[in-house]
């Protein structure tokens, strides 16, 4: 499910470093351009994998004890989902923000029609972190309770430090200036002309030699 899903987005780092580096003069891609080609593609998938589901469980739902098991899933769900209460103000922030920062991914740059980043001026330094950036210093900003002047915000620093990917963001972003410092300091370019020699190698014995 997770890998038919994550079809349908954009990886910002791949979409960033083939815009910028593979195709840099070709037409941006965007979240809403992407998933016009990808979304039916998804949608496809998961009605294929719906379906290989339902008929490798078939012999299951047919029984006569999956309908007492059924009953009592749907009983354990609705007695956890009344055990949550309503919602609260922080939580309605939390989705407010979400669904904004989401909102403004896919009009930023549709392609179709003039998105809002190109109403701002200098809008070629805004790139799509810029949201999510704004959507997080919110967390911080807006209070977790309104009714108590100078309380904590929806997200503390400490809350935030800890339950970070530091490990993720060192690595995605480490790779990338690893990248970055060896294109700008030659050493790319110098390794092409070394294993320039390898062409005239089958694919499979020049994957085996590198690797």
């Amino acid at each position: 499910a997770m890998t038919m899903g994550a079809m349908m987005d954009v990886d910002a780092v791949f979409g960033i470093h083939m815009d910028s580096d593979m195709f840099p003069e070709s037409t941006e891609l965007t979240f809403a351009t992407w998933m016009l080609y990808n979304a039916p593609t998804m949608l496809i998938c998961v009605l294929i994998g719906l379906g290989y589901l339902l008929f490798s469980a078939r012999k299951e739902i047919k029984s006569p004890s999956s309908d007492a098991a059924a009953e009592k899933v749907r009983e354990e769900i609705a007695g956890r989902y009344r055990d949550l209460g309503p919602m609260s103000f922080s939580e309605w922030c939390v989705m407010f923000l979400m669904s904004t920062t989401i909102l403004l991914w896919f009009t930023m740059k549709p392609q179709m029609f003039p998105g809002w980043v190109e109403a701002i001026p200098h809008h070629k330094f805004i790139k799509p972190p810029a949201p999510a950036m704004l959507a997080m210093f919110l967390l911080f900003v807006i209070p977790k309770d309104p009714r108590k002047p100078g309380g904590r915000g929806l997200i503390t620093w400490r809350e935030a430090s800890e339950r970070a990917q530091w490990g993720v963001m060192i690595l995605v972003g480490g790779g990338m200036c690893l990248a970055e410092g060896c294109k700008q300091s030659g050493l790319s370019a110098m390794l092409v002309q070394h294993l320039k020699s390898l062409d005239v190698l089958p694919n499979v014995l020049t994957v085996f030699v590198l690797c």
